[in-house]
């Protein structure tokens, strides 16, 4: 879960990096910080959703052929997989949170300057 929250976090903050000229002018230009932040959170969650979606897919294919090394659960438990869905989504809105905030406590200028 660690190396999967350190994954999510670089995807976010470096796709952060790439928008933060975008976003510095958007907030030029008078977008709330607000607003701002719920575009960048609702892409992660959508990416975030999506590669859960698919996870989840390829771990029912795949629960059949681990069945015989678990004991005490069953490969299709929905507890643990709506537990890890959960914790997943908590670190892709943890992931966007931290580098939106971290770009939109400076100034635009200062963002659009560094180019």
């Amino acid at each position: 879960m660690l190396l999967a929250a350190v994954g999510i976090f670089g995807v976010v903050a470096r796709a952060v990096a790439h928008r933060s000229h975008e976003l510095a002018i958007r907030a030029a230009l008078g977008a709330e910080s607000g607003s701002l932040r719920r575009l960048v959170l609702g892409r992660t969650l959508l990416a975030g959703g999506i590669g859960i979606g698919a996870g989840l897919i390829f771990a029912m294919i795949g629960s059949h052929y681990i069945n015989t090394y678990l004991f005490g659960i069953r490969s299709t438990d929905p507890f643990t997989y709506s537990i890890v869905g959960s914790a997943v989504l908590f670190l892709c809105l943890m992931a966007g949170y931290l580098p939106t905030r971290r770009l939109l406590l400076l100034h635009p200028a200062k963002v659009l300057k560094e180019d």
